[in-house]
Order: C-alpha cells, then structure tokens, then sequence
C-alpha cells in the first residue's frame, strides 16, 4: 500500500502507517473471509463513508444484554467458518508446494549434510552450502512431517533435529572422502629431508646439474642451488619482474605520446 503514495509523501512514509494498518483491518482476508478488525471487535468498522452518509448501525436500538448474546453468537460462527477457510486455504497452499518439490526419502541410518547457515567473515557467496561434518538419520520425527532426528558420526555424537529441506543425502560419498566435500584432502605428514637429501652436501662441491636452476631474462639471471619449496618464490619473483618492464614500458609510451 505504500507503494501506491505520491512521491513527495513517501519521503515521509512513516506518517502513513496507521491509514495503512487501518485500511488493512478493515480489508477481508482470503484465507478467513472476514477482516480482521470483524474477528477482533465483532462489529464491522465504522468509517469516515458512514459518518459522511450518516449511515446508522444495525445494534443501535437493542439493550446491551441482546447485544451480547446476539455477539457472542455471531462470534462463533464467524470463528468457525474462518477456521474452515484456513483450513482449505493451508490445503491449497500444500498442495501447489508439493506439486513442485520433489526431495529423496530418507531413512534411519541413511547419510546426510546439513545446509550451513552459520555466517562467517568474508562474502556470502563464498560460503559454503553444507557443512563439513556428515550426520546419519536416527528416526522421523512424525510421519506426517518431514523433521528428522540426525545425529553425527563422529565420538561427539552429537544429536540435531532439522526439517527435510536442510538435509542433504550423501550415501554415494565414500566414506574414505568424508573429509574431502569443499576439495580439502585429509592432512598427511611430511617426512624430514636431510640436507643431502634436499640440495646435496652441505659445502655444495658435489652439487649435480639438475639442481640447479637458472632463470634468465634480458636482465636478471638467478643462480644457485634451489630447494623444491623455491620454486614457487622464483615463479613470484619473475612474474613482479614483468609486471615491472611493461609498466615502465607503457609510462616510457605515454611520455612520447605528449
């Protein structure tokens, strides 16, 4: 309804929430077929319409103890048809829901990931949609409710009750990959390397030619025995190096231009 003020008056938009609330009150609900201000006060409302027209009320001439009985009467009634309105309206909802949700059925020992909704540092988009630890079905809750009790599979054991649609099935995972679902191999140890082992004798005289590595440009050459962990840092060090020659070379450009 807000969206339907004028430009100048939504700048104050705050202003015209009690006209909006009123005319939703006063409004018949789909899903009760009555407003809600009937449910709340028995009566239909009184609006600026019926003062202008000096339209009288219905109750006006009985004594109060008939307009309690006739209310209280009226007030059943109109609960019972707005429960039976709820109810067909809640069916036809269920029904266009389960027309376009297919999910697996799942059962007490079948694994599952649970969706992550935990907020972590950095950028939603980066974040993962499951979890990374795998949980096994116990039971359902209700058979006519689609809420599991999960519980982990490891020494924690720890037990989460969740809605069908924060589950995952995950029974073709091997189980030897559990803890590769984001890509992440388990951790190995590295063996210790001597230092012959990782660049020969340690005075170098006995150094052979395959550990060396020499890397040449038009104007740096890097010389010298280089450990396998080196390499990534010479890849850094040629890379900023290139990065350094094509800027000059485009400043060098745009100074012979002017």
């Amino acid at each position: 309804m807000l969206r339907t003020l004028s430009n100048q008056q939504k700048l104050n938009w705050k202003e015209h929430l009690p006209r909006c609330m009123h005319a939703y009150n006063c409004s018949k609900n789909d899903a009760t077929g009555f407003s809600p201000f009937f449910l709340m006060f028995g009566r239909s409302p009184r609006l600026p319409v019926d003062i202008l027209f000096n339209l009288e009320s219905e109750n006006e001439d009985i004594d109060h103890r008939t307009f309690a009985d006739k209310w209280r009467c009226q007030m059943q009634e109109a609960y019972s048809i707005a429960n039976r309105h709820t109810d067909k309206a809640s069916a036809a909802a269920k029904e266009r829901y389960d027309r376009k949700t297919h999910y697996t059925q799942l059962s007490p020992g079948d694994r599952v990931l649970v969706k992550n909704l935990v907020r972590q540092a950095g950028p939603d988009k980066l974040r993962s949609y499951w979890e990374d630890t795998v949980y096994r079905v116990v039971k359902q809750i209700n058979p006519d409710i689609p809420v599991f009790e999960v519980i982990t599979d490891n020494a924690k054991k720890q037990k989460r009750v969740l809605h069908r649609n924060l589950l995952l099935a995950c029974d073709a995972l091997p189980l030897d990959e559990t803890q590769m679902i984001h890509g992440k191999p388990p951790r190995q140890r590295k063996k210790r390397r001597t230092a012959t082992q990782a660049g020969g004798d340690v005075d170098g005289s006995d150094v052979s030619d395959d550990e060396w590595h020499t890397i040449s440009t038009d104007s740096v050459h890097l010389l010298g025995p280089q450990p396998q962990r080196s390499n990534m840092l010479v890849m850094v060090l040629l890379t900023s190096y290139r990065m350094y020659r094509l800027r000059h070379q485009r400043l060098w450009m745009f100074r012979r231009v002017q």
